[in-house]
């Protein structure tokens, strides 16, 4: 896969869940959570993007670069993650619940759609073009 179809993807994806996110937030008035839950689908995008940049640069390299890029990869955005969230949740204070569940949602469903990009490209190998 290409980077502007991974683009295209997981952006056509963001937007479906923020719209979604949008709706539900009609179903409750008395608590706002479009703000925490945006910004959590906002986070779980970014992510996966950072990830595709470690994926794609280590990808026509060696074997073990290119585990140091996804392991790499996976420390450096775990950090950011959470040094984000910290930042959030004590001097925004936004709402911790639904940021952490819309985080979580989207990261896991950004991480099948990796997993699956990894595997398609290591039978096709067209990562960078």
């Amino acid at each position: 896969m290409k980077f502007k179809q991974y683009l295209l993807l997981v952006t056509i994806l963001a937007i479906v869940l923020l719209i979604g996110a949008r709706l539900l937030d009609g179903l409750y008035p008395h608590r706002v959570l479009w703000r925490p839950v945006s910004v959590g689908i906002a986070l779980g995008y970014l992510n996966t993007l950072v990830g595709y940049a470690f994926l794609a640069w280590g990808y026509s390299r060696s074997q073990n670069a290119f585990m140091g890029a996804v392991f790499g990869g996976m420390i450096f955005r775990f950090l950011l993650l959470f040094s984000l969230l910290f930042i959030l949740i004590t001097a925004v204070q936004i709402e911790m619940i639904p940021l952490i569940i819309s985080l979580l949602l989207t990261y896991f469903v950004y991480l099948a759609i990796e997993i699956w990009f990894v595997n398609k490209n290591t039978v096709s190998g067209d990562v960078n073009e």
